[in-house]
This record gives structure tokens, C-alpha cells and sequence, in this order.
């Protein structure tokens, strides 16, 4: 399933109903690579996987952020999100 969402008041409500369902636990992040191809563009690569309450790897997915600085401040101006590996499945 894929989707385009843009704007705060799209995109927050989507994220308190993830939380609620006990998809917003913790994560480890990796910063892959970071590129500045201007002086106020910086554009991010970054490893996602989210972690079980023990710990324990459940996804990953890779990001893709595109950041603009505009009056000495960094705002993320686009960004998408691709699953690179499904929860494994529980062993019984």
C-alpha cells in the first residue's frame, strides 16, 4: 500500500492513530549518507528499524529526507518512506 500525505493536519492524526495501535514503539536509526548539493539543501538517507518492547528487530525501511534552510533554520521540505522487510513472522 502506498500513499501521498501532505501537510500537518494530514499527517498527524495519521501518526496518533499508529501510536494508538501500538505501532509507535522505538526505533534504531542509521544516518546512511547526508549530501548538501547547495549551501541550503541537504538531502538524507536513513535506515529505520523498529524494535519490539524487547528489544528485538521488528521492520526496516529506508527514508528519504530533503531538508531547505530558510532564515538560519532547517525544515524538512519533503520526505518518503519505502519497507525494505516485512516483521518476521512469530516462531511458535
Amino acid at each position: 500500500m502506498s500513499a501521498v500525505v501532505e501537510g500537518y493536519a494530514t499527517v498527524h492524526p495519521i501518526h496518533r492513530e499508529m501510536q494508538a495501535r501500538g505501532h509507535g514503539g522505538r526505533s534504531r536509526y542509521e544516518v546512511v549518507r547526508v549530501q548538501a548539493p547547495a549551501a541550503d539543501l541537504a538531502v538524507g538517507l536513513v535506515r529505520r528499524v523498529s524494535l519490539d518492547p524487547s528489544a528485538a528487530p521488528g521492520f526496516d525501511e529506508m527514508a528519504l529526507y530533503v531538508l531547505v534552510r530558510r532564515d538560519g533554520r532547517w525544515w524538512l521540505a519533503a520526505g518518503q518512506n519505502t519497507l525494505l522487510r516485512e516483521k518476521p513472522a512469530q516462531i511458535d
